[in-house]
C-alpha cells in the first residue's frame, strides 16, 4: 500500500490535515518556521525492538523544502538518521552502504504513528506515540534561540542526559598546588573541554563547579539542535590555572574551532581572581593611564582597556625577552603556540623580528587588544593581531621588576606581594 493511499483512507478532519502539511511543507520565514516547531509533537517509542525519539523537522539550509520531514535517534547511540519524503510521496531514510529503507505508514495522527519500516527483506515496526509529559528543559537557552533550527528540547534531553555522564573530574598540579578540571569529550557533537575548578578557597566553589556544569549541559541542547539542521563545529575549550598564591589566582583560557574555510580560529585569554573576595579581578586597574571604552551590547555591558603607548612599547620591547623561552608548560606534552612560534622565528630568520607585527604590537588601535595574566615568571600580555584566526596573536612576558614605572598604587602594593612571594618559594 502506498503512502498516498493511506492519505486517502485517513478521515482527513482539520488536525490530521495540519499534520500531513507538516510533514511536507516548508514555511517561508523563520518567524513561520519558530511557530512551526512549536506545534510539531515530538514522539518516543519504538522502531523494532530500538527505543527511540522522533519528530518533524524544519527545512534545512540547502535543501530542497519538505525533502526532509523528520528524525530520529536511538536512544542508545544518540545519532540522528534522517527521513525523507521523495518527489511520489514516499517516506524513505538513507542507510548504510548506500541503501535505501522505505517507510511504509499506515497512521498518522497528531498523537501517534504507526507503521513498518522495510529493511531488505525484513519488517520492522514503528510505534511511535507523542510526548505527555516533556522533560525538563535547561534554565539558560536564550544563548542559541534564534539559532536554534531542530525540535525543542525535550527531544533532546535523553541523549543530553547521557552525554553528561561522560563527565570527568581530574586532579592537576600548579606551583605545589593542586586543583581540579571538569573534562568532557564527545565526538558526536565535535566537542572536547577541559574547564578549571575554583579551588576550595572560594566560597562559591559549589556554586562554580554547577555553573560549569550547566555551561556543559547548555552548550549539549545548543549543539544537539544544532546539528540536525546543519553540521556543527569542532571546538575545543581548556582551561588551566597557570598562577596561585595566597591573594590571586589567574586561569589560562585557550580554544580552537573549525568550521571549515582556510584556517581555523585560535583564541586565548586570562580570567585572574581575588582569593579573599571570590571575586574576578582586573588587571588593568593596577595599571596608570589606562583608557576605558564601555559599550552596550546585546544588554551586556562590555569595556575595551586601552593602555598607554609607553606601556604597549614595553610589551613589545619584553617580546624579544620571550622569545623562544617557554611561558607555559601545556598538559598534554605541546608546547605554547607563542614558543613554538618563536622556534620557527629562530630557524627562519626571514620571519624573526618581522617589521611589519612589530608595527602592529605598536599600535593602540581599538582591534589590536592586550589581554593580561599572572604567572611565576611575570605579567603575561596577550596581544591580539588577527581576530580571523588568532594567528598573529602571542604572549609576551615582562619581568615584574619591570613593571615599576607603570603602575598606580593598588598595582604596586599588589606587585610587591607578588614578588614577594616569589623568593618565599624560590
Amino acid at each position: 500500500m502506498k503512502v498516498n493511499d493511506v492519505y486517502e483512507m485517513l478521515p482527513m478532519n482539520r488536525s490530521r490535515f495540519t499534520l500531513v502539511l507538516l510533514f511536507i511543507l516548508a514555511l517561508a520565514t523563520s518567524i513561520a518556521q519558530s511557530q512551526e516547531q512549536k506545534e510539531k509533537p515530538i514522539l518516543r517509542g519504538k522502531i523494532g525492538n530500538t527505543s527511540v525519539m522522533f519528530c518533524f523537522a524544519q527545512p534545512e539550509s540547502g535543501r530542497t523544502a519538505g525533502d526532509v520531514v523528520g528524525y530520529y535517534y536511538p536512544l542508545t547511540t544518540g545519532a540522528s538518521k534522517y527521513l525523507h519524503l521523495s518527489e511520489k510521496g514516499q517516506y524513505f531514510e538513507d542507510y548504510q552502504n548506500d541503501k535505501t529503507v522505505i517507510w511504509q505508514l499506515n497512521e498518522i495522527t497528531d498523537s501517534k504513528i504507526t507503521g513498518y519500516k522495510l529493511v531488505g527483506n525484513k519488517k520492522e515496526r514503528i510505534d511511535l506515540s507523542r510526548l505527555k509529559t516533556k522533560p525538563k528543559k535547561p534554565t539558560n537557552k536564550n544563548g542559541y534561540d534564534l539559532e536554534n533550527q531542530g525540535c525543542d528540547d525535550a527531544f533532546n534531553q535523553p541523549r543530553v542526559t547521557s552525554l553528561l555522564k561522560k563527565i570527568k573530574i581530574q586532579e592537576k598540579l600548579v606551583m605545589d598546588k593542586t586543583y581540579q578540571v571538569m573534562i568532557f569529550e564527545d565526538l558526536n557533537t565535535a566537542i572536547s573541554y577541559q574547564l578549571a575548578l575554583l579551588p576550595d578557597t572560594f566560597e562559591n566553589a559549589a556554586q562554580y563547579q554547577q555553573e560549569q556544569k550547566k555551561k556543559i549541559e547548555t552548550t549539549l541542547y545548543f549543539r544537539q539542535d544544532l546539528k540536525d539542521g546543519q553540521n556543527p563545529s569542532d571546538e575545543t575549550i581548556k582551561e588551566s590555572i597557570v598562577y596561585w598564591d595566597e591573594n590571586w589566582l589567574t586561569i589560562r583560557q585557550e580554544g580552537d574551532e573549525y568550521s571549515g574555510g582556510a584556517h581555523p580560529n585560535f583564541w586565548q585569554n586570562f580570567t585572574t581572581y581575588n582569593i579573599q573576595t571570590g571575586k574576578e579581578e582586573e588587571l588593568w586597574g593596577w595599571f596608570k593611564n589606562v583608557k576605558v571604552k564601555t559599550s552596550n551590547i546585546d544588554s551586556k555591558i562590555w569595556k575595551d582597556y586601552q593602555p598607554s603607548e609607553r606601556f604597549r612599547k614595553l610589551a613589545c620591547k619584553f617580546d624579544n625577552f620571550t622569545i623562544c623561552k617557554k611561558v607555559f608548560e601545556s598538559d598534554d606534552g605541546h608546547d605554547d603556540i607563542a614558543y613554538s612560534s618563536c622556534v620557527e622565528a629562530k630557524n627562519n630568520p626571514l620571519t624573526k623580528n618581522d617589521q611589519s607585527e612589530n608595527d602592529a604590537c605598536d599600535s593602540i588601535d581599538e582591534p589590536n587588544r592586550l589581554s593580561l595574566g599572572l604567572s611565576s615568571k611575570g605579567l603575561v600580555v596577550r596581544t591580539h593581531l588577527d581576530y580571523g584566526s588568532g594567528s598573529g596573536s602571542y604572549n609576551s612576558l615582562i619581568p615584574y621588576a619591570a613593571l615599576a614605572p607603570y603602575l598606580n598604587q593598588k598595582g604596586h602594593e599588589n606587585i610587591e606581594q607578588i614578588m614577594l612571594h616569589k623568593s618565599a618559594v624560590q
